[in-house]
């Protein structure tokens, strides 16, 4: 995962407990939506791999959570069944 997303993560794992994103996960959302948006698809997919567990569902709302637009994060769930 990004590191600039690193407080992003007690929102969008398996067994967060964060109701909204932390600290600074939208800035860094940000800054990786205007830089690479199509590297958090891959994250997600790739999520076990790197030792993290994510909830997809909760991680495809922090575009919205965060107050952000961000069309193409919804296709990720798409790639997921290819």
């Amino acid at each position: 995962m990004n590191f600039r997303m690193v407080d992003c993560l007690s929102f969008v794992t398996t067994g967060g407990i964060a109701k909204k994103p932390e600290g600074t996960c939208c800035s860094g959302l940000k800054t990786v939506l205007k830089s690479d948006a199509d590297c958090l698809c891959e994250v997600f997919k790739n999520s076990a791999q790197l030792g993290m567990m994510l909830n997809v569902t909760k991680a495809l709302t922090l575009p919205a959570a965060c107050h952000l637009s961000a069309p193409s994060i919804g296709n990720c769930a798409r790639k997921f069944l290819l």
